[in-house]
């Protein structure tokens, strides 16, 4: 874990980028994510090695942020471990031996396995540029998604970042202020949730977790093996249910799962919209943060950015969590000064976002890598 040490005064770093020059409209992300494809390696390199040297001078409130937070990590801000290829399963053995049906994950998802896959994320907030680091909240700790990325994101990667706005290193910044606001506490719950779904018939999917698959709101199997682990491991409870599980018991055993789910997502979303609000105006955020944006920005004002001050705030229940909207945000929507530091904050993240990608278009100009330059 991270120690930020320093409360960052937040007004005090409220640096707005100047108004760029009246140009004519700009290129679509379309027509650039069609020059860069084009692009050999060297004109990749010197593209992006321009673009960060920019952005490095203009010291955007975004990169201060970015700044602030790797620089508190203790080790070297981009040595974590790459992420597992596959989540774990669950052994029938252990958890069903009376029912052993062996778990294996299919070599690659049929097309109506891809489709319902689609179903299970279709409700999940996805930022726009898939991230090069994440926060495992089963393992406590920042993970590496890419081979590429484990010293230092390709140029590739700080394309499409810069096209979204976002400036090098902030989702690496993200996923470590994710950790920073992980309390830890229901580590054993997040390692039970990180294992694959599997069917009846044991064919799991590498893409889904049974975290994933509670929080899609969809209709689907649940089958014993899996029930019973995240019973057996989180609970310790070996005899309440005992496979085959019976109808007659099926919907006490799926409302005592549905408990401890709610109350990791409670801690796990108001993390990760935290942690993404962190960097961003207007980020992807679960459908019941939307309403939130303004109160995230504001919290982050009050703290002074800082997640250390935060972390202890953040909810562990789903009644905490509703407790938690209801008392503190009422006193933040009463607040003005702080309303207002934190639409500030808000802005001047917006403007970066505009500031970022416009540097990006600029350094391609010069390079007379677009159209009719």
């Amino acid at each position: 874990m991270v120690t930020i040490a320093v409360v960052l005064p937040v007004l005090g770093w409220l640096v707005l980028a100047s108004p760029s020059e009246a140009q004519e409209p700009g290129p679509t992300d379309g027509e650039l994510q069609g020059i860069w494809e084009k692009l050999p390696g060297e004109a990749r390199q010197e593209v992006s090695q321009w673009y960060q040297a920019e952005i490095t001078a203009a010291r955007t409130y975004q990169s201060q942020l970015v700044a602030y937070v790797l620089k508190a990590v203790e080790h070297d801000p981009r040595d974590w471990p790459r992420a597992a290829s596959a989540p774990p399963l669950y052994e029938a053995s252990v958890h069903a031996p009376a029912q052993v049906i062996r778990r294996k994950f299919v070599a690659r998802p049929s097309r109506s396995q891809e489709t319902w896959i689609k179903r299970v994320f279709r409700a999940r907030a996805t930022e726009p540029v898939p991230p090069a680091w994440a926060y495992d909240y089963a393992q406590g700790t920042v993970v590496a998604l890419g081979r590429e990325r484990l010293v230092s994101p390709g140029p590739t990667h700080i394309f499409e970042l810069a096209l979204a706005g976002r400036v090098p290193d902030s989702d690496l910044a993200q996923a470590i202020v994710a950790a920073r606001l992980d309390k830890g506490g229901q580590r054993v719950a997040h390692r039970a949730f990180a294992h694959a779904y599997s069917d009846r018939a044991g064919k799991a999917l590498r893409e889904v977790t049974l975290y994933d698959v509670w929080g899609s709101g969809l209709e689907m199997e649940m089958p014993d093996v899996e029930c019973l682990g995240v019973v057996h491991d989180v609970l310790g409870d070996w005899k309440s249910w005992v496979a085959p599980v019976p109808p007659t018991q099926h919907d006490a055993l799926y409302a005592r799962i549905a408990e401890v789910y709610l109350d990791l997502r409670a801690e796990r979303e108001m993390g990760q919209a935290l942690a993404a609000t962190y960097l961003q105006a207007e980020p992807p955020l679960a459908a019941t943060y939307l309403a939130h944006r303004g109160r995230l920005h504001a919290l982050w004002a009050q703290v002074g950015c800082d997640p250390s001050v935060l972390v202890g705030e953040i909810p562990t229940t789903d009644e905490g969590l509703e407790e938690f909207w209801i008392t503190r945000g009422k006193a933040l929507d009463s607040d003005l000064t702080l309303w207002q530091a934190g639409g500030v904050r808000r802005a001047a993240l917006a403007a970066d976002a505009i500031k970022v990608r416009e540097t990006l278009v600029w350094v391609m100009r010069q390079l007379e890598l677009l159209p009719g330059e």
